[in-house]
């Protein structure tokens, strides 16, 4: 048993063939943040520490078949529109399958390294493999984080925004010059200015007009009730000609009555009429004598004369009063006019103002985007991203399998592992008795002697027992087999166990 197990061990040895292996390490960083793509002026997420999620998102990468059918089958376009048969498909893969075999990727544990090895036949076949899968990850990778056209998108859109912006700036300028205006806005100001001012001056007259209105209600009034005219002398006058007349008529008929005594009688009608016109003439200058005339000197009432003066100026007030009124109603509505023109001017103003000032924003967002872009483009050709190749392709021509020593010591291990184990079972699958000493440990009589067993029988039981011996071999044989290739893979994990 010992020496089959250990010749099918030699024997595996000698016909695997020899494959060779070639390592590489990427480092996963968070030092350059991916650039995402909106269509605000975001800015760029800070950077942390490399995630567990990270790290398996990029080993799923790594095993995508976008990326591996790089390594496996470089002819194979998968943006090719060709109509392909099944066999291709299927032969395609077969060829990823084989790729995935050969190939091992797994994180180093607590750090941000990821191992990836390859077999191959030669040396230069595992590494030339391992420089074909870091250069589709790489290129898979900036794919995925960073849509292509990016750049293009960016700058095509800033200089259409450009173009805008200028057209925009020269329809405003354009509007400006046929308007004679330089500034819609600070136009509406200095009308509103003006207007409020002429609104001011308006209700400060119209106040001084209703002020005027009273004090012409009030001077009528005080007019009605003083005189025009009033006495500046008074002075006490005699009818000193009447009086002369009458002493004079009266000395006459004085006179005239002597001289007619001397002719008639003082009965005589003729003396007795002038003796009545003498008494009368007497009574007449004593009522003259009594009654005094009297002289008055009258002028302008001063307060009469100033409230007339006041009222004068007050009617020349309250019309001056009534034509600045009317002027400034007339200043308020050709404000109010042109205020209206200038706030229809505003509205074609201020559309023109927001698309210059919209293309401006626009552009400024897509040309910091396109400068953004660009300079993701330089970083990426001078390989400034998060995934740096810590360890280049190694190039070794040790085998990596078969292992001979590691073989044969592991064949040996098995054989003595199975002929142990056939031992025990054979053992506890026997029933019958085998010497003189397991009967009397098995019988509680003594054993007094023991017979040989007869040379027929033992014959037959020889070969009975070689028949179940060569099935039992062939059984071995089929197991080492299994064991031997399991005991490989082991071999592999506790090397890269060991390495690590």
């Amino acid at each position: 048993m010992l020496g089959t197990v250990l010749f099918l061990a030699i024997m595996f040895t000698l016909v695997s063939k020899k494959q060779y292996q070639s390592e590489t390490k990427l480092l996963i960083e968070n030092a350059r943040s991916n650039s995402v793509i909106t269509a605000d002026r975001s800015a760029a997420p800070s950077s942390g520490d490399v995630t567990e999620q990270q790290i398996n998102s990029e080993l799923e990468v790594l095993q995508s078949e976008d990326v591996l059918s790089h390594v496996a089958d470089p002819s194979w376009n998968p943006d090719s529109r060709a109509p392909r048969t099944p066999q291709e498909i299927k032969e395609h893969e077969l060829k990823i399958g084989t790729v995935r075999k050969q190939l091992s990727m797994e994180a180093a544990r607590k750090s941000n390294v990821i191992d990836i090895s390859a077999l191959d036949s030669s040396p230069e076949k595992a590494k030339d493999k391992l420089d074909v899968l870091t250069t589709a990850y790489m290129a898979q990778r900036k794919l995925l984080s960073r849509p292509g056209g990016a750049t293009n998108f960016f700058a095509e859109k800033a200089a259409q925004y450009l173009s805008e912006w200028q057209k925009a700036n020269l329809d405003l300028v354009e509007f400006q010059q046929q308007n004679h205006l330089v500034s819609v806005p600070e136009m509406e100001d200095s009308i509103k200015r003006e207007l409020d001012q002429v609104d001011t001056q308006l209700r400060t007259t119209s106040v001084g007009l209703a002020e005027s209105d009273r004090k012409l209600h009030e001077v009528d009034r005080e007019l009605r009730t003083v005189p025009e005219r009033q006495s500046t002398q008074q002075r006490t006058i005699a009818n000193q000609y009447s009086i002369e007349q009458m002493q004079t008529l009266l000395v006459t008929l004085g006179n005239k009555r002597t001289e007619i005594v001397t002719r008639y009688k003082p009965t005589d009608p003729l003396v007795v009429e002038l003796d009545r016109e003498i008494a009368d003439t007497k009574e007449a200058l004593k009522r003259a004598t009594e009654q005094k005339g009297q002289e008055d000197t009258t002028d302008v009432s001063p307060v009469w004369q100033q409230l007339k003066g006041s009222s004068s100026l007050e009617q020349v007030n309250r019309g001056a009063l009534l034509g600045r009124i009317s002027s400034l109603k007339l200043s308020e509505d050709d404000l109010r006019t042109e205020l209206a023109h200038a706030q229809e001017l505003a509205v074609q103003y201020d559309n023109l103002k927001v698309r210059s000032e919209e293309a401006q924003n626009n552009y400024k967002t897509f040309s910091e985007k396109r400068d953004q872009a660009q300079i993701e483009d330089d970083m990426d050709e001078h390989k400034l991203v998060n995934v740096a190749i810590a360890e280049s392709p190694t190039l070794s021509y040790r085998a990596f399998s078969p292992r001979p020593l590691q073989n044969i010591v592991l064949g040996l291990i098995t054989a003595l592992f199975l002929g142990c184990g056939l031992v025990y079972f054979a053992e506890l699958s026997r029933s019958t008795i085998a010497n003189a000493r397991e009967l009397e440990a098995f019988s509680p009589n003594p054993v007094l002697a023991s017979i040989p067993l007869d040379a027929d029988a033992e014959s037959a039981l020889t070969n009975t027992s070689a028949a179940t011996a060569t099935e039992a071999v062939s059984e071995v044989h089929t197991t080492s087999r299994s064991l031997v290739h399991a005991v490989q893979s082991a071999n592999a994990t506790s090397r890269s166990i060991l390495e690590r």
